[in-house]
């Protein structure tokens, strides 16, 4: 499809309040509980972690909390004062060689905090804003808010539209395939659920806490933790870019299809052994 951008982009859940696995306590205890209590035990957020291959990077995200959509929140964070820079560096994609741009972060809200049709379309509409005029290869699992009509006509209306040069080219991974080729899961979600644990660990190991006090995370510190772990994970891809490696592991380079496919069969023997 002659694409500029590959982007493969995945949703994850994450709790307000991540625990660690293992508690201690005293043999033969049936039940274990903490003198300090929080809010929103069960609640939690989704972030869209997509990452872009000849970057080797984890773009800026969006962060789907749950609330009522369209409304009062959402209008509040429709422009989240932070960012994140990212350097592009397009070997003469752009029209500077190595172009460093500052994107914020995207988010909404939606009375669910999952992914629907209409958060599908703004996420592709960001998508659009931050490679302007390109052609994006989109790669992202078949989830049914990824390839429902609404979807698939705002793409095709988007990509008809003379005004603009920005095209989107989707693609779908199909069902059960998502552990192996898609590179969020394969590359980086467990490191960045990890490096926003340790920022909420050390976020809460600095409170104030008195028992009987219930413990909150403001959503603006959440989204901070969620930035400063992505941004972790690009300063180690300017060294090693291991994103870039991952998306020759699964198979999706599309400019070097004879060695991606012989990187895929190694990892497809990984797997197996």
């Amino acid at each position: 499809e002659d694409v500029d951008i590959v982007v493969n982009a995945d949703e994850t859940f994450l709790h307000f309040h991540p625990f660690v696995e293992n508690l201690i306590a005293p043999t033969g205890v049936k039940h274990v509980e903490t003198a300090m209590q929080v809010d929103n035990e069960k609640f939690g957020m989704t972030v869209m972690i997509a990452c872009e291959y000849r970057t080797s990077s984890i773009l800026p995200p969006m962060i789907i909390f749950t609330g009522v959509h369209c409304a009062k929140l959402m209008t509040d964070w429709c422009s989240y004062p932070k960012g994140m820079f990212i350097v592009l560096v397009m070997n003469n994609i752009f029209s500077n060689p190595i172009a460093l741009s500052l994107f914020l972060a995207k988010v909404i809200f939606n009375e669910s905090h999952w992914m629907n049709s209409n958060a599908a379309i703004i996420y592709i509409s960001y998508l659009q804003s931050i490679f302007r005029g390109k052609t994006i290869g989109l790669i992202w699992d078949k989830h049914s808010s990824h390839y429902c009509d609404e979807v698939v006509e705002f793409i095709e209306r988007c990509n008809a539209d003379k005004a603009t040069k920005t095209k989107i080219v989707l693609e779908l991974v199909d069902e059960g395939l998502t552990p192996i080729i898609q590179v969020p899961d394969v590359a980086v979600n467990k490191s960045f659920k990890a490096l926003v644990k340790q920022r909420y660990h050390v976020y809460r190991s600095g409170l104030e806490m008195k028992i009987g006090e219930k413990i909150s995370v403001p959503r603006e510190t959440l989204v901070d933790f969620v930035l400063d772990a992505i941004a972790e994970i690009n300063r180690q891809n300017f060294e090693t870019h291991y994103i870039m490696d991952a998306f020759k592991l699964c198979g999706l380079n599309p400019w070097s299809q004879q060695k991606s496919l012989e990187a895929f069969r190694e990892h497809l023997d990984q797997l197996e052994a």
